[in-house]
């Protein structure tokens, strides 16, 4: 799945956008991809397994085993199987904050029930706090601003309620970013 999204980044001063899965996903790209010059996440999936561990509780064993286990499905309203396999590859990248040092803005819904917002305040914060020293090899002059930013809105993990305004969003940040 990484190597996937690593390999669509082609360009120098590309920007990259992803929701839940696909914003951790994003984030590890950009770790990875210096051609990367932005991020923009929506309900990033910072500590998923964690979380999911957590709220399957004993039954997670048994999914592993089972090979399969099913989730709420936002997109039909129905179930669907994820194959375990996806759990072992995510097991890979989902361990801490990705150390982005590109501009970041997320966008998470405090009534996310998915995704806890607390993992986007963290990873803001631990971001900025990173990255307030330029390492030498970069020669660039220290930060004056804050990396990454969180834009907290009134919405579920499907930032549905905010789609317009989101859009907008996106645009004014592509657009910060230069290009």
């Amino acid at each position: 799945m990484l190597k996937v999204a690593q390999g669509c980044v082609v360009q120098p001063n590309t920007v990259v956008i992803g929701s839940s899965l696909g914003g951790l996903t994003a984030a590890r790209v950009a770790e990875r991809e210096p051609r990367v010059s932005g991020l923009f996440l929506m309900a990033p999936a910072f500590k998923f397994l964690e979380v999911a561990g957590k709220t399957a509780g004993d039954e997670w064993e048994t999914y592993m085993a089972q090979g399969w286990f099913e989730v709420d499905d936002s997109l039909t309203g129905g179930k669907t199987r994820v194959h375990t396999d996806f759990v072992t590859e995510l097991a890979r990248y989902d361990i801490g904050f990705p150390n982005v040092t590109v501009p970041t803005t997320i966008v998470h819904g405090v009534r996310d029930e998915s995704v806890p917002i607390e993992h986007s305040r963290q990873f803001v914060d631990y971001t900025n706090h990173a990255n307030l020293a330029v390492p030498a090899e970069r020669k660039e002059a220290p930060l004056v601003r804050p990396l990454a930013r969180l834009i907290e809105v009134d919405d579920d993990h499907a930032l549905s309620a905010n789609m317009p305004w989101l859009l907008a969003e996106i645009e004014a940040f592509v657009g910060t970013i230069g290009l």
